[in-house]
């Protein structure tokens, strides 16, 4: 029975091959080998929402030429925190974040206590 190579085997045979440069990754700490270990880390209970990951929000993962998936913790790390940035922007912009929608109700309730805002009167029945 043949053994699958070690991730640290894997990153050493492909320096040698030159077609990816080579990064000092300390697989005990920072890699995560198999589609398990990275739904394990991001908390993903079903194969179809990696997948889905994958292809619509790009999570940074590869898949290895023996057919294990491979990321490193650094990576989601720094893809979770590129969402939040990106996902803060475009609130930002629509005027949705809280201190915008905390800054527009206090104009609403600056505006009706100076009497600008008249509610019109309930049609009677």
């Amino acid at each position: 029975m043949s053994r699958s190579p070690t991730p640290w085997i894997w990153a050493k045979m492909r320096a040698e091959l030159g077609c990816l440069p080579a990064t000092t990754i300390k697989p005990d700490d920072n890699l995560l080998l198999g589609r398990e270990a990275i739904m394990r880390y991001l908390n993903i209970k079903e194969d179809r929402i990696m997948d889905r990951w994958i292809d619509e929000y790009a999570l940074p993962v590869i898949k290895r030429p023996d057919g294990y998936w491979m990321t490193t913790l650094t990576a989601i790390d720094q893809w979770i925190c590129l969402a939040a940035k990106v996902a803060y922007a475009n609130k930002k912009k629509s005027g949705q974040t809280t201190s915008q929608q905390r800054a527009a109700r206090r104009e609403r309730r600056q505006e009706r206590e100076q009497g600008y805002i008249t509610q019109s009167p309930k049609p009677e029945a």
